[in-house]
């Protein structure tokens, strides 16, 4: 009779993975997820400064928007009043909104022309943190379109 018997090898044959080192349950070992949290932090303290520079640039921009709007409605209630109540004028203001407030001064200028109108000039100047800015505008306003 014939017999049939298998023949096993010693060892068991290893797997190409195992011989590179790479666990078959696969997943990260500890020390491969602190390398990458490591890499992560320094990407984004690297990164930090864009984001404080951009959100002060935001803050900026809005501030100048607001002057703009404070300096457009100020010319505006000049068209309206009486031509000999358009003058020189100096006073506080705030400029708020959402983001916060910001202090400045608003300052109309006043200027006679020779064809019976005046040049009326609006600027506002405000600091914020340390610098200051301004924005100017301006316009005629004639004798005969006054305070309508």
């Amino acid at each position: 009779m014939v017999s049939h018997r298998r023949i096993y090898p010693a060892e068991p044959p290893v797997s190409e993975s195992r011989e590179r080192g790479i666990s078959r349950r696969g997943g990260f070992s500890i020390l491969e997820a602190l390398i990458a949290i490591l890499i992560l932090a320094l990407v984004l303290i690297g990164a930090a400064p864009a984001f404080f520079y951009g959100a002060k640039m935001m803050q900026r921009a809005a501030t100048k928007r607001r002057a703009v709007e404070r300096a457009t409605d100020e010319l505006e209630s000049v068209a309206h009043r009486d031509y000999e109540q358009i003058r020189n004028a100096t006073r506080d203001i705030t400029l708020g909104a959402g983001g916060g407030s910001v202090n400045g001064t608003l300052t109309l200028g006043v200027q006679e022309q020779s064809w019976d109108g005046k040049k009326v000039r609006v600027r506002i100047e405000w600091t914020l943190g340390n610098s200051t800015s301004d924005t100017e505008l301006s316009t005629f306003v004639s004798r005969v379109g006054a305070g309508r």
